[in-house]
C-alpha cells in the first residue's frame, strides 16, 4: 500500500481483527538496558499515527479508530517501561508532518492516550522522514524554509507531552520555530 501520504509503496501487514497484545514487545529490551546502566534511560516507541500509516486496515474502517486501539497497547507498554525504570518514553511520530489535518482531528488525542497514567518524562519526536529517495524528493518540494512545525506546535503545546524532539540540523527548518514550543503554562515542560 502507499505509505507516507502515498509517497511510496511498501509491503505492510493488515489488521483484520481487533488488535490485542499477548506479551510486551519491548519489556526484555528495557530490562536489558536498565540492567546495564545507572544513567538516565530513554526508550523510543512508535507513535500511533505513524503505526497506522504503515499498516493496512480491513477491521476498523478508519485510521483514527485503529490509531486509538494502538494507543491503548502503547500505553500498556509505556507503563511497563516506566516500572522497569525507564526515565523518558519518547513516541516517534514522523507522520505528524504529513497528515496535518489528522494531527488536529485525532493525532494529539491518540498521542495523549499513549501517556495516560505514565508518570516518567513523556516525549515525542516529530521529523521529516528518513533519507530514502522518495522522502528526499518530497523535501525538495517544501521550499527554502520548512514551516510545518509552525502549524503543529500549538497542538503539541496543548498535549500532555513534556519534551519535543524536532529535526532541524542541516535542513531548511528555521531554528526560531523551536520557540513556538515554549509554554509558560507548564512549569514541568523541559523544552
Amino acid at each position: 500500500m502507499g505509505i507516507r501520504d502515498n509517497r511510496y509503496d511498501a509491503l505492510v501487514p493488515t489488521v483484520a481483527v481487533p488488535i490485542s497484545q499477548k506479551f510486551l514487545v519491548h519489556g526484555d529490551d528495557g530490562k536489558f538496558c536498565r540492567e546495564h546502566t545507572n544513567k538516565k534511560l530513554k526508550f523510543t516507541l512508535p507513535g500511533p499515527m505513524t503505526i497506522c500509516d504503515t499498516i493496512a486496515d480491513t477491521n476498523y474502517g478508519n485510521r483514527s479508530e485503529m490509531a486509538m486501539a494502538f494507543a491503548e497497547l502503547l500505553n500498556q507498554e509505556a507503563k511497563v517501561m516506566q516500572t522497569i525504570g525507564v526515565n523518558v518514553i519518547k513516541f516517534d511520530e514522523p507522520a505528524f508532518n504529513l497528515f496535518l489535518s489528522d494531527v488536529f482531528e485525532w493525532g494529539i488525542e491518540t498521542l495523549n492516550r499513549t501517556i495516560d497514567g505514565v508518570i516518567c518524562t513523556k516525549a515525542a519526536h516529530i521529523c521529516y522522514g528518513y533519507g530514502i529517495q522518495e522522502n528526499l524528493d518530497w523535501k525538495e518540494t517544501l521550499g527554502i524554509e520548512w514551516h510545518r512545525y509552525k502549524k503543529i506546535s500549538p497542538t503539541l503545546n496543548a498535549s500532555r507531552i513534556q519534551q519535543v524532539s524536532l529535526e532541524c540540523a542541516n535542513l531548511n527548518v528555521p531554528i526560531l520555530l523551536i520557540g513556538l514550543l515554549l509554554r509558560q503554562d507548564n512549569p514541568g515542560r523541559s523544552d
